[in-house]
C-alpha cells in the first residue's frame, strides 16, 4: 500500500514519518461522555451554545456555540438480564 504505510513492495513495513512535518490545523469538534445530559445542556447553554441535534432528555447531543461545536453522549446501559438494563 502506498503512503506512509509503505510503497506497496512485498514484505514492506511500515515506513518512519517525520511528526514535525504535520500538525493539526485545529479541532471542531469534541465528543464527551456524561452522566447527567440536562445538567450538561443548561452548563453548555449557560456559555452561549444552543442545541442543534438532540436535547436534555436525548441521549446524544450536539452543541454549538460559533464555530465550536461539542457533543455529549449519555451513559451507556448494559444489559445484566432478559428485559434489564
Amino acid at each position: 500500500m502506498g503512503g506512509p504505510l509503505g510503497d506497496g513492495a512485498a514484505g514492506d513495513g511500515p515506513i518512519a514519518v517525520n511528526a514535525s512535518a504535520w500538525s493539526i490545523d485545529h479541532i471542531s469538534g469534541v465528543t464527551l461522555g456524561v452522566r447527567e445530559m440536562a445538567e450538561s445542556v443548561a452548563f453548555y447553554r449557560k456559555l452561549g451554545f444552543d442545541v442543534s441535534f438532540g436535547g436534555a432528555d436525548a441521549p446524544f447531543t450536539t452543541m454549538r456555540g460559533g464555530r465550536v461545536s461539542s457533543t455529549s453522549a449519555g451513559p451507556r446501559r448494559a444489559a445484566v438480564g432478559p428485559g434489564i438494563a
